[in-house]
């Protein structure tokens, strides 16, 4: 572990990355916002250009009822999304707040504050949303951010909203037979696949608006699909993970049988990762964090 940062009072159930490429941030920091079940989403900056990385808890947003499920950035990388059980989406600045230099300041008034930024005397400072997307009638579980304008979110109510964030309404809704637990959009070929609480992985064409029919049905699974999420660099696989203990890779060309079924945990999944074309990542309730080549 290379540091931790406090700041949630009750358990975190997701982090995202803002910026992921310090080589690219003037500061030499990347951001990371958490959501958490005290209602509060948190954004945070890791500078590892010290001897030692240190995380800044720089903003809570504040504005949620009920637990913050899940969240996604933005392709540009300024704003994020949070969803809830309160029903709600919440539309957040994720540029962190830097000092503000006037023209006419002296070089050692803007030294000093930049001093203040740089110390551990800065405050985290609260934020409110710049939108609230209203729509759902059950508890929002999953959110994506796939292009500027528009943001998918599902939940406990059975379908998928599609949000038009300019205008800030609900331009489609696709409806499905069970819960959703996770949604996941893919670059490479534009489906959304769905992890449902009827053992099946569904794969959406959401260009086609509220006309969209499921594309197809992946069975194998044995318990309830927790987490789905596309290959990053393969655009007919996919990674799926289960209640029933399992992790299943497929290839949608083939959707019968799962390529590979990965049965490693000794509970039920609870979360997966793919972001690194040979690597997949998974946690459970069995407290172990697994990680799998492939290739």
């Amino acid at each position: 572990m290379k540091c931790s940062a406090e700041g949630h009072t009750s358990p975190v159930k997701d982090v995202v990355w803002i910026s992921s490429d310090a080589s690219s941030s003037d500061s030499g920091r990347v951001l990371f916002a958490s959501a958490s079940q005290d209602q509060n989403v948190h954004i945070w900056s890791l500078a590892e250009s010290t001897a030692e990385p240190q995380v800044e808890h720089l903003h809570t947003c504040k504005g949620h009822a009920r637990s913050v499920e899940s969240l996604a950035v933005n392709p540009s990388h300024d704003k994020l999304c949070s969803v809830s059980w309160d029903k709600m989406l919440k539309i957040w600045s994720a540029v962190p707040d830097d000092v503000m230099v006037d023209e006419v300041e002296s070089e050692d008034q803007i030294a000093l504050k930049r001093a203040k930024i740089n110390s551990n005397q800065r405050r985290a400072t609260t934020r409110t949303p710049l939108l609230t997307l209203q729509g759902h009638t059950q508890p929002v579980s999953t959110v994506v951010w796939p292009t500027g304008d528009e943001v998918l979110s599902a939940g406990m109510d059975h379908c998928i909203r599609i949000w038009d964030i300019v205008s800030g309404v609900n331009k489609s809704t696709l409806n499905g037979p069970k819960v959703f637990h996770c949604i996941h959009h893919s670059h490479l070929n534009s489906l959304v696949a769905s992890a449902n609480s009827d053992k099946l992985v569904r794969l959406w064409d959401t260009r086609a608006g509220e006309s969209s029919m499921v594309q197809s049905a992946l069975a194998s699974h044995q318990g309830w699909v927790i987490a789905v999420q596309w290959a990053p660099n393969r655009e007919h696989q996919l990674l799926s993970g289960s209640y029933d203990s399992s992790l299943k890779v497929w290839d949608i060309r083939s959707s019968k049988l799962p390529l590979f079924t990965i049965t490693a945990h000794e509970g039920k999944v609870l979360c997966l990762d793919w972001t690194f074309p040979q690597l997949l990542a998974s946690g459970g309730t069995d407290s172990k964090l697994r990680t799998f080549n492939f290739v």
